[in-house]
């Protein structure tokens, strides 16, 4: 379930920074690439343009409090599994010249 949150979400980010480069507001664009929240306050001013991709985003940020606390806790579980681990190096043998 969370996949599917999480590429709604992604698909509606994406689509609202297109409209935004599309319709010339290049500042918005820029803005909601450093900010994501500030899509919810563009889909809202061009409601007419993004009511498509923002209804989608609703529906994703709905969804995430219908997740199960097992379902949250799987999540921070793959994550913590998921980090990079540094392989272990041999010690070097320090030789003096002699």
């Amino acid at each position: 379930m969370i996949y599917l949150i999480s590429i709604l979400m992604t698909v509606s980010w994406i689509w609202h920074i297109v409209i935004a480069f599309k319709d010339g507001s290049v500042v918005w664009g820029v803005l909601m690439i450093l900010f994501s929240p500030l899509v919810l306050i563009y889909g809202l001013l061009h409601w007419g343009l993004c009511k498509v991709p923002y209804i989608m985003l609703v529906i994703s940020i709905a969804l995430i409090f219908t997740l199960s606390p097992e379902d949250i806790r799987k999540i921070s579980s793959d994550s913590a599994t998921s980090s990079i681990t540094v392989p272990q190096t041999a010690a070097f043998q320090q030789t003096s010249p002699v």
